[in-house]
């Protein structure tokens, strides 16, 4: 007889493994993780289609014949960085856009923004490949430039390579073929050698012919001298071999000391000073034969300076501003843009370099209608003025400002003052600030 049958009913207060509550939260976990990784993918991609949108729309309109919405444009296009790159080394290289000269400062003001980094912050991936991305579109648009569009392309692409050294190998191997195909694109437009004659004088300035026994003067009106004019006398020999036959021309060049082969006198093509003796022998090219040549800070001297120009006061920097060249100028620019300064204040504290009391004095006038921080930091460089006056009117409004600088400034002002009523003010305000 067989035993009873048994059943394999669970027991009624045994739980099974998950209950509808744990199901809901792990769906609701996972949907959440589901939406963060959709965002995260999506995100990025839309923000850059809108981008793309902007600059697309910023690009049809610096095509504009109308010079300032095309100059708006190509500035708006500037400030978007690297999304913007393809469109404005397009409009740099077009010979048809009236606005390709304000593309191309936007692009070589971008490439000085990144000149301008130390070496942790170019390792970041943004910026690098942001060199790297402006070799390649202007290698992919090398093949449009005009004349003045190679010239500042071979600029472009030699400051390029100089941050070269500065990148990952993986990148620093790409901008390497980037640039190459540039500059095997363009011939020539300088010596390549990272500075650039600016100015190529004629092939008849180097050696000015003479057609007669006396020296023409009108050929030395474009040479500006600021000293007293010279006196020339008639040179002794003053006439130029008569012109070669093809038959007669060498059939290789003539070195300089072997102007005499066809038996005539050498002459000189130098004027002839009273008290100078006699003329010089063999050809003499005249001061315009030199080129001008514009040297070119390099990355590495530029990080120096801006380096040196952050222990400097704001006021040396303004003044300093006025003096230097455009390069130094453009560190000086940006070691004050570090410290708040905007191109603006820039502008208007230039006068500080004036050398007019009144222009100075306009001034503390000015300061009344500036935003608060701009008008401190120009109150702070007059206190410094050489004018006791604008010295002793800068000090008083400061004073009245509330900032926490007023006792430092005026400890550093009465140990130096000269003048007895700015001296009397500097102290009176220690003992208010104790």
């Amino acid at each position: 007889m067989s035993g009873p049958i048994q059943t394999s009913k669970q027991a009624p207060n045994q739980a099974p493994w998950f209950d509808k509550a744990e199901a809901l939260r792990l769906a609701f976990f996972f949907a959440v993780v589901g939406f963060a990784c959709l965002l995260w993918i999506c995100v990025p991609r839309v923000v850059s289609w809108q981008q793309q949108k902007v600059v697309v729309a910023l690009a049809q309109r610096a095509e504009s014949e109308q010079a300032g919405v095309a100059q708006k444009a190509i500035r708006d296009l500037g400030k978007l960085g690297r999304p913007a790159i393809a469109e404005l080394t397009r409009l740099a290289s077009s010979q048809q856009v009236p606005s390709a000269g304000a593309a191309q400062k936007q692009l070589s003001l971008l490439l000085a923004h990144w000149e301008m980094l130390s070496e942790e912050e170019l390792a970041t991936e943004e910026s690098a490949a942001g060199i790297v991305e402006l070799g390649d579109s202007l290698a992919a648009h090398s093949h449009q430039l005009g004349p003045a569009g190679k010239r500042w392309a071979e600029r472009l692409t030699l400051r390029l390579l100089e941050q070269v050294a500065e990148l990952p190998p993986h990148l620093a191997a790409k901008l390497l073929r980037a640039c190459d195909q540039t500059l095997v694109a363009i011939p020539p437009q300088g010596p390549r050698e990272g500075s650039f004659v600016t100015e190529v004088p004629p092939l008849e300035n180097v050696a000015v012919p003479l057609k007669s026994p006396g020296i023409d003067v009108s050929l030395l009106a474009d040479q500006s001298v600021d000293k007293a004019p010279l006196r020339f006398r008639e040179p002794q020999a003053a006439f130029l071999p008569a012109p070669l036959s093809p038959s007669e021309t060498p059939s290789e060049l003539r070195p300089n000391s072997d102007l005499n082969w066809q038996g005539r006198t050498p002459i000189s093509a130098a004027p002839v000073l009273e008290g100078e003796g006699s003329v010089p022998k063999g050809d003499v090219a005249t001061s315009a034969s030199v080129p001008k040549v514009v040297a070119i800070i390099s990355p590495q001297q530029a990080r120096q300076l801006l380096r040196e120009y952050s222990s400097w006061e704001a006021r040396e920097l303004i003044l300093e501003l006025q003096q230097v060249d455009r390069y130094r100028g453009s560190i000086i620019r940006e070691a004050l843009q570090r410290r708040g300064y905007s191109e603006a204040e820039l502008t208007l504290f230039g006068r500080l370099a004036s050398p007019e009391l009144a222009d100075r004095q306009k001034l503390l006038e000015l300061a009344g209608n500036l935003p608060p921080d701009s008008a401190r930091r120009l109150l702070v460089a007059l206190i410094d003025d050489p004018a006791p006056e604008v010295r002793l009117a800068a000090l008083t409004a400061f004073a009245t400002t509330g900032d926490p600088r007023v006792r430092s400034i005026a400890e550093r002002r009465a140990k130096v003052e000269t003048d007895e009523r700015v001296a009397k003010l500097a102290g009176r305000l220690l003992k208010e600030e104790r």
